[in-house]
Protein backbone atom coordinates (compact mmCIF):
# COMPACT_ATOMS: atom_id res chain seq x y z
CA UNK A 1 0.00 0.00 0.00
CA UNK A 2 2.83 2.56 1.02
CA UNK A 3 4.50 1.78 -2.15
CA UNK A 4 1.42 2.39 -4.42
CA UNK A 5 0.92 5.75 -2.63
CA UNK A 6 4.47 6.39 -3.23
CA UNK A 7 3.80 6.31 -7.22
CA UNK A 8 0.30 7.68 -7.32
CA UNK A 9 2.67 10.82 -5.66
CA UNK A 10 5.19 10.86 -7.92
CA UNK A 11 3.56 10.38 -11.15
CA UNK A 12 1.23 13.30 -10.06
CA UNK A 13 4.23 15.27 -9.67
CA UNK A 14 5.68 14.69 -12.65
CA UNK A 15 1.49 15.29 -14.32
CA UNK A 16 1.82 18.90 -12.59
CA UNK A 17 5.08 19.40 -13.66
CA UNK A 18 4.44 18.85 -17.28
CA UNK A 19 2.70 21.98 -19.51
CA UNK A 20 3.11 20.80 -23.07
CA UNK A 21 4.97 17.78 -25.03
CA UNK A 22 6.90 18.29 -28.37
CA UNK A 23 7.55 15.47 -30.46
CA UNK A 24 9.54 16.07 -33.57
CA UNK A 25 9.92 14.36 -36.72
CA UNK A 26 12.73 12.27 -35.60
CA UNK A 27 10.91 11.33 -32.53
CA UNK A 28 12.93 13.58 -30.18
CA UNK A 29 10.88 14.76 -27.15
CA UNK A 30 11.14 17.84 -25.15
CA UNK A 31 8.97 18.70 -21.96
CA UNK A 32 8.11 22.09 -21.42
CA UNK A 33 8.17 22.47 -17.49
CA UNK A 34 6.86 24.14 -14.52
CA UNK A 35 10.06 27.13 -15.09
CA UNK A 36 8.70 27.99 -19.02
CA UNK A 37 11.61 26.04 -20.34
CA UNK A 38 11.75 22.81 -22.61
CA UNK A 39 13.97 19.79 -21.69
CA UNK A 40 14.69 17.23 -23.76
CA UNK A 41 13.35 13.49 -22.88
CA UNK A 42 12.83 10.25 -24.30
CA UNK A 43 9.72 8.31 -24.24
CA UNK A 44 9.07 5.52 -22.76
CA UNK A 45 8.07 1.62 -23.36
CA UNK A 46 4.81 1.21 -22.68
CA UNK A 47 3.65 4.36 -24.04
CA UNK A 48 0.62 4.03 -26.41
CA UNK A 49 -1.28 6.09 -29.21
CA UNK A 50 -4.76 4.72 -30.57
CA UNK A 51 -7.25 6.11 -32.90
CA UNK A 52 -8.40 9.51 -29.89
CA UNK A 53 -6.01 8.60 -26.88
CA UNK A 54 -2.75 8.68 -26.08
CA UNK A 55 -0.84 7.70 -23.04
CA UNK A 56 2.75 8.79 -22.52
CA UNK A 57 5.53 8.33 -20.78
CA UNK A 58 8.42 10.30 -20.69
CA UNK A 59 11.61 10.64 -18.68
CA UNK A 60 13.76 13.31 -18.69
CA UNK A 61 17.36 14.18 -18.35
CA UNK A 62 17.20 14.41 -14.43
CA UNK A 63 15.33 10.74 -14.39
CA UNK A 64 11.66 12.72 -13.67
CA UNK A 65 9.02 10.48 -15.69
CA UNK A 66 6.47 12.07 -16.97
CA UNK A 67 2.60 10.45 -17.66
CA UNK A 68 0.16 12.64 -19.75
CA UNK A 69 -3.02 11.01 -20.94
CA UNK A 70 -4.13 12.89 -23.86
CA UNK A 71 -6.80 12.96 -26.37
CA UNK A 72 -7.28 14.10 -29.81
CA UNK A 73 -9.57 13.64 -33.49
CA UNK A 74 -7.28 13.50 -36.59
CA UNK A 75 -10.39 14.57 -38.65
CA UNK A 76 -10.18 17.67 -36.37
CA UNK A 77 -6.60 18.67 -35.74
CA UNK A 78 -3.71 18.73 -37.86
CA UNK A 79 -1.31 18.01 -35.06
CA UNK A 80 -3.22 14.92 -33.86
CA UNK A 81 -2.78 13.67 -37.33
CA UNK A 82 0.74 14.83 -37.03
CA UNK A 83 1.87 13.01 -34.40
CA UNK A 84 -0.16 9.79 -35.64
CA UNK A 85 2.23 10.02 -38.46
CA UNK A 86 4.98 10.57 -36.62
CA UNK A 87 4.40 8.18 -34.02
CA UNK A 88 4.09 5.21 -37.22
CA UNK A 89 7.48 6.25 -38.06
CA UNK A 90 8.96 6.07 -34.58
CA UNK A 91 7.49 2.46 -34.36
CA UNK A 92 9.03 1.46 -38.20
Amino acid sequence: MLIGRFELQRLEQGFDACKAIRIDSSGEAMILGDDENWVPARLLSGSVLLRKLAWMRLQDQSGRIYLELISGDARQSQNWRRLQVIWRHIGA
